[in-house]
This record gives C-alpha cells, structure tokens and sequence, in this order.
C-alpha cells in the first residue's frame, strides 16, 4: 500500500507531536504552561496517527475516533494561549466554557462510534466551527495584545512563533471542516498546517525557551522513540490492512513497547532536574543560614579569646561577659526566627505601619553602598491607623519585597514604597505597595511567582514570595503582584485592621 503526502505529513507530525508531549511532560507539574502543552501535543498525536489509520484502512470507525481527538484538541489550544499570556485565573470562563463545549461534542463523536446515530461528518465540521470561531477570536485577541504590549524582544519572539504554530494548525484544519461542512469547497490542509505547526512548536520550545527545563538531548531521544513507534504502527496497518482485531491488538502493543521504552528515559531527565533544583535550594538555605548565624558566633569567638587571654593576666572584662551573653541570645532568636518563620505563627501587638517600613527602608539605605544607583522613594500615608500585627513576620515580608525589587534593579533605578488605608467590601485594610523600574517578569513567571522553590533569581530560593504570601494571609489580607517585562514590578502586601 502506497502512502501519499498526506500520510507522510502525517507520520513526521505524529512523530514531533508525540516527541514534545514526551518533553514537555517531563516539566508537566512545576509548569503549567508545559502540562498544557504535553496534552495538546499528546492529543495531536493521537489526532494525526488516527487520521493516518482511517486513510491506510478506510474503515469509518476510525474516522470517528479521529474527530473526537480533534474535538479535545481545540479547547487545549485555547487553554495553551491563555496560560501562555498569563491570564488563567481572569479567563477560567472561557477555559471552561471551551472544554465543556468540545469534550460534548466528543462525547457524540464516541456515541456515533457506538450506534451510528447522534450525528454526521458534515453536521460535527458545523458544530466544531461554531465553537471554534469566538474561542480562538479571544484566544487571538489576548496573544496579538500580549505581543504588542511586550517590549522584551526575546518575549515577542515567543509570542510570534506561539501565534505562527498556533495560527498554521487552526488555519488547517479549519479548511477541512468548512469542506466537510459544504460551506465552500476548498483545498484540505489539516495535515500540511499540523506538521508546520509542530515544527514550529518544535523551535518555540527549544530555541527560546517557551517552557524551563528543555533539553534537546531529550527531545532527540523521544524522537528516535517515536519514529520507531510511529514506523512500527504504519507498517502493521500496511500488512493488516482492514483486520480491526488485529489491529487493535496490535495498535495496544506497539503503545506499551513506546511507553515503556520512553519512560526510563523521560523519569531520567525529570528525576536528575527535580534532584538538581532540591540540592541547589538546599545549598540556598545552608547559605542564608550560615550568613545569619556567622556574625553573631565571631563576635561570641572574639569576646571568648579577649577573656581567655584576660583570664591568664588575672583580669576579667564583664563587657566581654555581657557581649557573650548577647550575641548569644541573639544566636537563639535567628534560630527561632527560622523555626517561626517556617510556620509563620503571629505574635500580635499593635504595630505602627509607617515605622516598620520606615525602619526596613533605613536598614537598606544603609546597606546600600554610597552613591549606588538606586534612589529610594518614601510616599508613606499620613493618616494610617495602628494595626494589630507581629511586627517581626510583617517586618520580614516587608524586607523580602524591597529586597527583591533592589535585585531587580542591577543597573540603578527608582525604589518605591506606599502606604495607604484602603475599604473594600466593607472592610478596611492596610497597603504596602512596593515598586522597582527593573527588568520585569513575563506572564507565565507572574503566575508561578508564589510557587514555593520557584525563582528568577540566580542564587534566590524561591521562599521569598511565598512566605509574604503567608504572612499576608495569617494577617488576614492578601499579595499579589503586577509586572511588565522591561517596565518592573510592582507587589502589594495587605492586612485587615
């Protein structure tokens, strides 16, 4: 049985479709993005080695089968759009909407399998368009927003060939469906759109980096797997030719062997990078510690050697005895601190907001080396009332913001720190709003920014938000954070009074 060009766009877009599932999985629980993405890829192999089937077989069961995986297909590439801009949580309507829309028109497409009945091939190309038409007009509207608003050049680099992958598989298939529907006839494309579209996601993910984590030996190796599984498959349909048992049969088997010959591989690389990233945290926190608990040891070791010495001329210095005792204590207090801040347990007595972050804003004016480059801007509210606080879990999330909006700003820039009484439902709350003119976050960083170990940072640990976070939320208010790549950053951390 001869294959035509259809079959073979077919057969390299099942390959690198099921080739980016397997690498985009690997990343699939630290990422949303990337879970997205492994299961839109992972259905599009499944779509592309169904459509191969029905046309190597010409048996109309598989037909069925192949647009129920083209119907799932659509509301993941809507989801894949949305999470790329960043905007999930605001459109979660849309995303549920789509996915309660399509997998219904799955469900018919399996139930025509069954009896034959609920619907025909022109009447689901119909329903497929009518939901696919305002779904991706938004999904397009957000992407084409997103890359004008974009000033990274690396960030609207993704975005165009996000646009281009995405623009080439719905192009594609839509002229298909508006041929099957008998709107117009046209030239079929589903296959030559699909394969460019993987290609194009194959570049995305690998040249710029539109998930963490890729690796292209990864990627080469689940490619070698799924030519093999894919070529394996062809050449059962070839010599079996119509026998749907023994094609089942033997569609199962060369599934399992693909499975189980990329599962060692794909756990490999997952396992090595989570190990990687716990080891480098570990040695992120050793570091902090050490840091901490450094200062006060070397001044107990010096004030212990000054008495030591004074104790074999005769003499005793009660000045060293006290310094000893102190930094002493304050050896205990860091170690509670980080007992403490681990389950960030208030202490509460009434805190005057305006002098905790007056007193963090002197520390770190302090710390600043004269005349570096970042100027620090005080708009400190002049009415704001005494909350009911612990001011040292507040002062460390305070500190954790400004921080972290100073490392944002490598070459210099503008610190600025807001206080303000606001009321909202009823209820009045204190702000800090804190905000740097740095480098800036994308969307999908902005999402993950409260994920605990997650990090921008070369030598963060990814704690610093999170524990805001919690301080936030044990003082009744929130955090959340606004960021535009090459604009800043800008985080407010609320508490109710």
């Amino acid at each position: 049985m001869g294959l035509g060009l259809d079959a073979w766009l077919e057969i390299v877009g099942s390959v690198v479709f099921l080739a980016l599932a397997g690498l985009a999985g690997i990343r699939g629980k630290q990422n949303p993005l990337a879970w997205v993405l492994a299961l839109l890829c992972l259905d599009l192999f499944a779509y592309t080695s169904l459509s191969l089937v029905s046309e190597l077989t010409d048996v109309d069961s598989w037909r069925w089968r192949e647009r129920a995986a083209a119907s799932l297909a659509a509301p993941l590439g809507i989801h894949l759009v949305v999470a790329f801009v960043g905007v999930r949580r605001r459109y979660r309507p849309l995303i549920v909407g789509s996915y309660a829309y399509f997998v219904g028109i799955a469900g018919l497409c399996l139930l025509t399998l069954a009896d034959g009945d609920p619907l025909h091939g022109d009447s689901w190309a119909t329903l497929m368009l009518v939901g696919m038409a305002p779904g991706f007009l938004v999904a397009a509207l957000l992407v084409v927003r997103h890359a004008r608003r974009e000033r990274s050049a690396e960030e609207r680099l993704r975005t165009y060939l996000l646009i281009g992958a995405i623009g080439l598989g719905v192009g594609g298939a839509t002229t298909d469906l508006i041929h099957m529907s008998g709107y117009a006839s046209m030239p079929m494309l589903a296959s030559a759109g699909l394969t460019l579209s993987a290609l194009v996601l194959s570049a995305a993910v690998l040249q710029f980096d539109l998930i963490e984590g890729r690796s292209r030996l990864a990627l080469l190796h689940a490619l070698v797997i799924g030519t093999l599984g894919v070529f394996a498959q062809v050449s059962l349909f070839t010599l079996l030719g119509a026998n749907l048992g023994l094609l089942g049969i033997a569609t199962v088997v060369v599934f399992v062997v693909v499975i189980v010959a990329a599962r060692p591989v794909l756990t490999a690389y997952a396992a090595h990078r989570e190990r990687t990233a716990y080891l480098v945290t570990l040695g992120r926190l050793a570091a902090q510690m050490a840091h901490d608990v450094r200062n006060p040891l070397a001044a107990i070791r010096g004030a212990a050697q000054f008495l030591e010495q004074e104790l074999a001329e005769g003499r005793t210095d009660e000045q060293m005895l006290a310094l000893i005792v102190e930094q002493s204590d304050r050896l205990e207090r860091v170690i509670a601190g980080y007992h403490r801040y681990g389950r960030v347990e208030p202490e509460r007595r009434m805190v005057d907001l305006n002098e905790l972050v007056d007193s963090v804003l002197r520390a770190r004016e302090a710390s600043l080396v004269p005349g570096a480059p970042i100027a620090v801007r005080r708009e400190l509210a002049w009415d704001l009332p005494p909350c009911d606080a612990d001011p040292d879990l507040l002062g460390g999330a305070v500190e954790n913001l400004v921080r972290n909006a100073c490392d944002a700003m490598p070459g210099g820039g503008t610190l600025a720190v807001r206080t303000e009484v606001v009321r909202q439902r009823g209820q009045r709350s204190l702000r800090v709003v804190v905000c740097d003119d740095g480098e800036g976050m994308d969307p999908r960083a902005q999402e993950r920014a409260f994920e605990s170990f997650f990090t921008t940072k070369a030598q963060g640990t990814g704690l610093g938000l999170p524990f805001v976070q919690r301080v936030a939320e044990v003082h009744g208010g929130e955090c959340w954070l606004e960021s535009r790549l090459g604009e800043g950053t800008r985080v407010t951390l609320s508490v109710s009074i």
